[in-house]
């Protein structure tokens, strides 16, 4: 096999043309010297080395070894470790001596750079043993290295994800604390604003009289207050809703926001409900009081008719005219109070009560008119002021014919159809408050009054 030619050999892969001193390579100058050596330590090639490849590079010229007959007393060492006496079994053609004959060649020394080799084959080998065992440590050490790197990567990434964990959830307690915090201040603007809207509710429950209204200035004045501790939980409510919070702290606040709007409805609606009463209920007192007027100034007007009756004096004509002066003045103070009722409830008809009085005092001038006459002793104007007056009064009694029996009953009438979808929208803003106010009790713990 080492019969190839020089190129060949040295394209080898364990064979190198220089060595390095590794286990697996061979160097040629140790094979040269030792042939070297064998042609007489000659310093220049001989015939021999220019045939290259015609000899075997290990096979050195000598004399060949005898080969002995072992004897009875020498065992022959087999590869299972028996010894196996020679005693008994027919000699064979050869022996087996694995002792140097002294007829043999000497080996060549270390210090002659000699390479035996069997020697440098059980080196290679050893070394290639040595070298495989090597690169499995490396390999071991290699995964355990990148074992312990993968753990200590996970470890690493762990602790990063619990850090992490742990700052987001005290930003989540921070962040929930804080709208906690003002979902409690809007509610507590809520239940600022329920005092008031409490004592409206209780006015509006309960019949309208002019007691109801006794301090209804400074209720209108605590529902201002009111309707701004609404607003401000509003600004406060409608800021938690845009900045999307969390799931449970969102239906909270739509609920405090549902909670705010049907109140603020109530406000509205009740407010306007209770001004409405208030109105209603002072136009009724005026209608009442310019009632009570008008019978005056009819008791008044008979009376000054009948002091113009039968004997007439100069004294009784100015009785008369004084009287029939106060009766219109009575009516003139009562017409400014139904003018002043048609106002706060246009819808009631009150002006025709006005035009009645109208009537009344036309026909009231007519006759102070007949009775200047008398006293002035014109007999042909004073009938004609009289003709006048009692014309003037039959229309009045005409008109007056077609007025209801309560002059208040319009009144009330036009206030219970115009509260009507004011009374329908409070009651369903209040049904509001109260669902709202049930889910708004269980998120406090306590009840919202």
């Amino acid at each position: 096999m080492f019969g190839k030619k020089r190129n060949n050999i040295s394209q080898a892969g364990h064979i190198k043309s220089d060595t390095v001193g590794t286990s697996n390579e061979i160097s040629f100058s140790v094979l040269d010297a030792a042939k070297l050596s064998m042609d007489g330590n000659s310093d220049q090639p001989s015939d021999a080395f220019k045939g290259f490849g015609k000899i075997s590079l290990f096979t050195l010229p000598g004399k060949k070894k005898t080969i002995t007959t072992p004897t009875k007393e020498q065992e022959i060492a087999l590869p299972s470790s028996d010894a196996v006496s020679s005693e008994g079994a027919s000699s064979p053609n050869y022996t087996l001596d694995f002792s140097p004959s002294s007829d043999a060649h000497p080996s060549f020394s270390a210090e002659q750079n000699t390479v035996i080799p069997g020697q440098v084959h059980v080196n290679q080998q050893t070394d290639s043993r040595i070298s495989v065992e090597a690169e499995v440590a490396r390999r071991k050490a290699k995964r355990k290295t990148r074992k312990i790197l993968t753990i200590v990567s996970v470890c690493v990434a762990v602790v990063v994800l619990v850090v992490l964990a742990g700052f987001l959830y005290q930003q989540f307690s921070a962040q929930k604390q804080s709208v906690t915090q003002q979902i409690n201040t809007a509610l507590k603007k809520i239940e600022q604003a329920d005092q008031s809207l409490v004592k409206m509710d209780t006015v509006l429950s309960n019949p309208i009289t002019e007691a109801s209204f006794e301090n209804i200035d400074a209720l209108f004045a605590e529902l201002d207050e009111s309707s701004k501790a609404l607003d401000e939980a509003t600004l406060i409510v409608n800021r938690l809703l845009s900045e999307k919070y969390i799931a449970a702290d969102d239906e909270t606040a739509n609920y405090a926001s549902a909670a705010i709007a049907s109140r603020k409805t109530m406000l509205e609606s009740g407010r306007a409900l209770l001004e409405k009463a208030y109105e209603t209920e002072q136009a009724v007192s005026l209608v009442s009081s310019a009632s009570d007027q008008i019978f005056v100034a009819d008791s008044l007007a008979r009376d000054a008719a009948r002091l113009v009756s039968g004997d007439l004096t100069e004294e009784k004509m100015l009785a008369s005219y004084e009287k029939t002066r106060a009766a219109i003045d009575e009516l003139a103070s009562a017409r400014q109070k139904l003018e002043t009722a048609s106002e706060l409830s246009p819808s009631a008809g009150i002006g025709v009560y006005i035009e009645y009085i109208d009537l009344r005092i036309e026909a009231f001038e007519h006759g102070m008119a007949s009775t200047q006459a008398l006293i002035d002793e014109d007999t042909e104007l004073a009938v004609q002021e009289n003709d006048a007056y009692t014309e003037a009064d039959a229309r009045a009694a005409t008109f007056a014919s077609q007025f209801p029996e309560d002059w208040l009953e319009p009144i009330r009438t036009a206030f219970d159809e115009e509260s009507k979808p004011l009374i329908a929208e409070y009651e369903s803003a209040r049904t509001d408050a109260g669902v709202t106010d049930s889910f708004l009790r269980n998120y406090l713990g306590t009840e919202v009054k």
